[in-house]
């Protein structure tokens, strides 16, 4: 299994002039580079600047995102996104919300959240800030299922010695009538205490549904490395269409099914699954670009942000006292709600059984004008067409937002308000600017990301002047599915962009000589 690639921001060679992935042109040309005159050109295109994050608009959970911003320095997207991913994984099991086109029509509140940001941005700390109530509470479920396995242990040791005892004489009909009836009265064999893991962060979808029996029905995908799923076994190419279908159905609350021939079929309702993927860019952009996710949908179930870098100015020491004071208040809120009892279906231990958060009239006259402005926008030659399954979406995500916001401030609400709504539409038109900006991105070719993949490893992880296509495919970051001609391929594109010469000559590589080869371009000093 491929690892994923992990660049390392204490490396000497990975400076300002090598940050080529955000297209910074003009440190590449003031640096001086080997085997060549002119400067290579970055393969990975400029994005223009990010807008800052509008924190006003997240109402009541504004000051846990200030707070974290302030603790870590970290750009105010990633600690919006941490928040709104931990609230939605608190809340997503209680209601529905509902939608602006008709009183049947509704969402579940989990969110998919993906968050683009560079090694180093402090994503570990904003996540760890964020998630601190969740790892607390799972830590409270597998204290008490170790008391809870004790107990079950017990009654299934009964239960078998119960069962065996009336099974134990069946010579007539009559006893085993009765022994029926006595099978009957003794029911269902007890059923071991529910799992106590509510967050993953590197599973498999064929995992997570094969477990669902044994697990509590709100779960969270939840990773700030996740270039280990985006790159692992889950979404490699024989997986990646069953892992987005399956994703895609947990985000819409559908049911769940599995048919396996050897161990049967099974079918999960009331099911709940949000997500926070936070990754580097080269990382995401196979992700982005990735034709199964875009064909499929899951891409545009997710709200994605790729915030300005904020290292090199992080140089302020200690934080306001009031960041610790709203942290701690985030904190105490979401351990209040997810200490509550779910809503569960009848005779039922984890099928969800969620209630209706209904709209107030202004709330669902603003969410429908906003829906018609964004659905002109997808008109042939309007601002939306080429974000057409996203723009789709738009409203729903906003109602979604509205949604948590409004439970998370009052867990017993039965309405979104019209103010709220309109917090979560200027979320959703950021979400949408966010989308748009990286188009770009999202439409590069897989051989360019792959070229960008090759050409890091190239330069932080190759210790060799020259490179041919045999060695880049034995030790190099791309090898399942690729083919020593389709890496020759990659490094014809490296060459292109200058990042790589061709040695006529060719060159000896690890003590083996090499017909063809090519030299690598590395920055000088």
């Amino acid at each position: 299994m491929n690892q994923p690639l992990k660049i390392s921001p204490a490396d000497e060679i990975l400076n300002h002039a090598l940050r080529v992935q955000a297209g910074d042109k003009a440190a590449i040309q003031q640096t001086q580079w080997s085997h060549g005159e002119f400067p290579p050109s970055p393969l990975l295109r400029e994005k223009p600047p990010a807008a800052p994050f509008p924190l006003d608009a997240l109402g009541p959970l504004s000051d846990a995102a200030r707070a974290i911003q302030d603790m870590t320095q970290a750009p105010s997207a990633l600690a919006a996104q941490s928040v709104l991913g931990v609230a939605s994984l608190a809340i997503q099991g209680f209601a529905d919300v509902q939608l602006h086109h008709g009183a049947a029509a509704r969402a579940p509140l989990n969110l998919f959240l993906l968050t683009i940001c560079e090694s180093g941005e402090r994503k570990s700390g904003c996540d760890k800030l964020a998630m601190s109530p969740i790892r607390a509470f799972e830590a409270k479920l597998q204290s008490d299922r170790q008391s809870e396995m004790q107990s079950f242990q017990n009654q299934q040791a009964i239960y078998q010695e119960r069962r065996k005892h009336i099974l134990r004489n069946l010579k007539s009909p009559e006893v085993a009538l009765q022994a029926k009836r006595d099978l009957d009265a003794l029911g269902p064999e007890p059923e071991p205490p529910l799992s106590p893991s509510i967050v993953a962060s590197d599973p498999t979808i064929e995992g997570v549904i094969k477990n669902l029996h044994n697990m509590r029905p709100s779960l969270g995908l939840f990773s700030d490395e996740a270039g280990a799923f985006i790159g692992g076994y889950a979404m490699n190419k024989d997986n990646a269409l069953k892992t987005a279908a399956k994703l895609s159905k947990f985000w819409d609350g559908a049911a769940i099914d599995r048919w396996r021939a050897e161990d049967g079929s099974s079918l999960f309702l009331g099911r709940r699954l949000c997500c926070h993927l936070m990754a580097q860019e080269v990382a995401s952009a196979s992700f982005l670009a990735d034709p199964i996710m875009n064909g499929q949908g899951l891409l545009a179930r997710f709200l994605i942000v790729q915030p300005t870098s904020t290292i090199g100015y992080r140089l302020r020491d200690g934080f306001c006292a009031s960041s610790e004071t709203d942290l701690s208040r985030f904190h105490l809120r979401i351990s209040d709600i997810i200490h509550a009892d779910l809503p569960l279906a009848e005779n039922t231990r984890n099928q969800l059984e969620p209630r209706l958060l209904e709209l107030s009239d202004s709330a669902r006259n603003h969410l429908k004008s906003f829906a018609q402005d964004i659905e002109k926008a997808q008109q042939p030659d309007g601002t939306l067409e080429g974000l057409r399954a996203f723009a789709s979406k738009a409203a729903e995500h906003a109602a979604r937002l509205a949604g948590v916001m409004t439970l998370y401030k009052d867990l017993r609400a039965t309405s979104v308000e019209g103010p709220t709504m309109d917090n979560a539409i200027t979320l959703l038109r950021y979400y949408i600017s966010e989308a748009e900006r990286l188009t770009g991105g999202a439409g590069l070719s897989r051989d360019i990301i792959n070229a960008e993949k090759l050409r890091l490893w190239l330069i932080n992880k190759w210790p060799h002047p020259h490179i041919s296509a045999v060695f880049a495919i034995q030790n190099g970051p791309l090898k399942q599915g690729f083919t020593t001609q389709a890496i020759r391929s990659l490094l014809e594109i490296l060459e292109q962009h200058d990042w790589l010469v061709k040695d006529q000559n060719g060159a000896v590589i690890k003590n083996q000589r090499c017909r063809e080869a090519w030299k690598i371009r590395r920055p000088l000093g």
